[in-house]
């Protein structure tokens, strides 16, 4: 057998192997000297000759000083770099996107479009729902370089609760449900939180990943507060505010709507003008929560202030998770957090108060960091 271990992330690992006849060969990982995960290499890559190449999630998170085996069916062969000695290994997007996840959970993915995460065909026992079928995804989407990763969609939203669109008899049965760049466009995000929580068994997960603001288009916006939130309970419909600010304040910085952390200013541009928003806020008003759904941006967040939200909803006794994990992000535009089922403890006023004053603080010191990002306007 031919082969090496390139190397691994928090929860993956890469390379290449072809046995003798020249074809990808059933290999297993070894984590401390147990087996952990099978696979047969599929991927293709430019520098090898056949489909002989993998980036597999594990099922695991490695920690430093694990060993790290890959080997032959019969665990004689190991491929070149194997074993190897877990060290600081970075953490990716699928890291954090599974962090918490088993290959062997019931997943619903929602809102996939043409970028699934948990894809069938990767080997997850994933549904997905979506606003579209495959099809309708594929016309939309034509045009995107991936649209051949648009996989068929189990369950179709087309209005009303999440939780609506999937059959009864699977309610309470999913282990874990992902929902990246979705949960913001939600016009009722506690309604969103309480159907996912009908979707999950007991404990079981919701991953989120969300913008954050100071990175991409809605870095003008102001962020969104508890109350915000009280007030949409039971929305279907984005409110007139969210119609205007959703035209009123995006912007591209050089062309681009989305950046990391670095300084900006020099070429900012609006995506729209006033007039358009007015037009927007003024056909939503008149249209009294009856007209057709339009998506947009109803949650506006840096991962503090979003982690202050669920906090006062959660001790208002309004929310049916609590976090387990975060990745509050570095310089990328977005942040993960993985939430539970299960109402969160209720603190006692001291704490509470303890709790809430360090995420005010900590949302303000975001906000001001983004403000120190801005180039003098001279």
């Amino acid at each position: 057998m031919r082969g090496f271990l390139d190397g691994s992330t928090a929860r993956r690992v890469s390379g290449w192997a072809l046995d003798e006849q020249g074809n990808p060969p059933l290999l297993q990982v070894w984590v401390n000297g147990q087996t952990v995960y099978e696979f047969v290499p599929a991927a293709l890559r430019p520098d090898l000759p056949s489909a002989c190449a993998f980036d597999v999630d594990i099922g695991r998170v490695l920690q430093n000083g694990d060993t790290l085996g890959v080997t032959s069916r019969d665990g004689q062969q190991h491929l070149g770099g194997s074993p190897a000695r877990v060290t600081g290994q970075p953490v990716t997007r699928m890291d954090k996107a599974f962090w918490l996840a088993r290959r062997d959970m019931k997943i619903l993915e929602i809102g996939p479009s043409f970028g699934p995460l948990a894809p069938r065909s990767a080997g997850w026992n994933c549904y997905s729902l979506d606003c579209a079928t495959a099809e309708e995804l594929r016309i939309k989407y034509a045009d995107q370089p991936t649209v051949s990763s648009i996989e068929e969609v189990d369950f179709v939203w087309r209005n009303g609760s999440l939780a609506d669109a999937v059959p009864a008899d699977q309610h309470g049965t999913f282990d874990y449900v992902l929902a990246s760049h979705v949960f913001e466009h939600a016009p009722d995000p506690i309604g969103f939180l309480h159907s996912i929580a009908k979707l999950l068994r007991a404990e079981g997960l919701l991953c989120l990943a969300l913008p954050d603001k100071r990175r991409m288009f809605d870095f003008f916006r102001q962020i969104t507060v508890t109350s915000d939130w009280l007030v949409a309970i039971g929305q279907t419909r984005h409110s007139p505010k969210a119609h205007f600010d959703n035209a009123a304040y995006p912007v591209t910085e050089c062309g681009q709507i989305i950046w990391p952390a670095r300084a900006m200013g020099s070429n900012w541009s609006f995506m729209n003008t006033l007039e358009v928003a007015k037009a927007g806020f003024d056909r939503t008003l008149s249209q009294q929560g009856s007209g057709d759904y339009v998506d947009l941006h109803a949650t506006v967040s840096t991962p503090a202030s979003f982690e202050l939200i669920l906090l006062e909803v959660g001790q208002l006794g309004l929310l049916p998770f609590h976090i387990v994990k975060t990745f509050p992000g570095a310089i990328e535009f977005e942040y993960w957090l993985t939430l539970q089922k299960g109402a969160p403890e209720r603190l006692p006023d001291d704490e509470l108060r303890r709790q809430r004053l360090r995420l005010m603080n900590q949302s303000l010191r975001e906000q001001a960091e983004a403000a120190r990002w801005l180039l003098d306007e001279a």
